[in-house]
């Protein structure tokens, strides 16, 4: 149980790590795309471009699709916890135990309202 507490600290930071190399790996495909496109005249440097934009392809797609549907760790945490909660008689149980002890509260509470009016109307 002590690992997956661990591994549920880690989520975020790779969420993270991802969104980071995600974005430099997008910015390294938009650089290699423009000068793909501006350089007309030179096939080295066409050649270079196709291999950066190739080369930053890749990890942008992976890393920016990890990045968005990697769950937090609250929601995995949500994801594991509510269902043990919500199924738990005890906690079930709450509930009624608040209810009753409602009722029992307004019911004296009533008993003394009308307590109260009774010696204020014997007076």
């Amino acid at each position: 149980m002590g690992w997956l507490i661990y591994l549920l600290g880690l989520v975020d930071r790779l969420g993270t790590f991802c969104s980071v190399v995600g974005t430099f790996s997008l910015i390294g495909y938009i650089v290699a795309f423009i000068v793909y496109w501006t350089a007309w005249d030179d096939p080295d440097v066409i050649s270079h471009a196709k291999k950066a934009r190739n080369f930053f392809s890749f990890p942008a797609i992976i890393c920016l699709l990890i990045a968005i549907f990697i769950p937090s760790s609250k929601t995995i945490a949500a994801m594991y916890l509510i269902p043990k909660i919500a199924n738990n008689e005890i906690v079930q149980q709450i509930p009624d135990k608040a209810m009753n002890a409602l009722n029992l509260k307004l019911d004296a509470w009533i008993d003394d309202m009308a307590k109260t009016a009774k010696d204020k109307a014997d007076k």
